[in-house]
C-alpha cells in the first residue's frame, strides 16, 4: 500500500512539473513550434471587415439609386484592388508594418470616394462629420 502511494505522489508530482512547462512551450507540446492559443492572426482581420462594409455600402446605394451602375463598378473596383493587395502583402504569412499602412490609407481614400460619391455636395465637411458606418 505504502509503495502504491508513492507511486501515485510520484506521478502528481511529474505532472505538476510537467503540464506547466508545456503550455510555456505551446498548446502542442513540440517546443514551441505552432500557434500559441492566444496568438494574434497576423493578418488584418479588421481591413477585412472594412472591406466587407464598404462593399455593402456601395450596393445599398447602388439599391437606392444614390449612384450609377458606371459609378458602382468604378467604386468596386477599387475596393477589389485594396483586397487583392491585402492577399498579395499576405502571400508570405506576414503582412509588414508598411504594407498595414498603406492598406489602412487606401481603405480610408476609398472610404471618402464611397461618400463623395453618394452625396457629392456633402463632400467638403464629409470628412468631419460622424458616419453610422463607422470605420470603414
Amino acid at each position: 500500500m505504502k509503495s502504491m502511494m508513492s507511486r501515485l505522489f510520484m506521478v502528481f508530482a511529474l505532472f505538476t512539473i510537467a503540464v506547466p512547462a508545456m503550455a510555456r512551450e505551446g498548446r502542442s507540446g513540440n517546443g514551441g513550434v505552432g500557434r500559441n492559443h492566444g496568438e494574434r492572426k497576423r493578418g488584418m482581420p479588421g481591413a477585412a471587415a472594412r472591406i466587407e462594409r464598404q462593399k455593402a455600402h456601395i450596393q445599398r446605394a447602388l439599391d437606392k439609386g444614390k449612384i450609377t451602375q458606371e459609378q458602382a463598378a468604378t467604386l468596386q473596383g477599387k475596393v477589389d484592388a485594396i483586397q487583392a493587395k491585402k492577399d498579395a502583402a499576405m502571400s508570405d504569412g506576414n503582412i509588414t508594418k508598411e504594407e498595414r499602412r498603406e492598406i489602412k490609407g487606401d481603405l480610408k481614400s476609398s472610404k471618402q470616394e464611397i461618400r463623395n460619391a453618394i452625396k457629392p455636395e456633402d463632400s467638403s465637411s464629409s470628412s468631419s462629420e460622424s458616419s453610422s458606418e463607422g470605420n470603414n
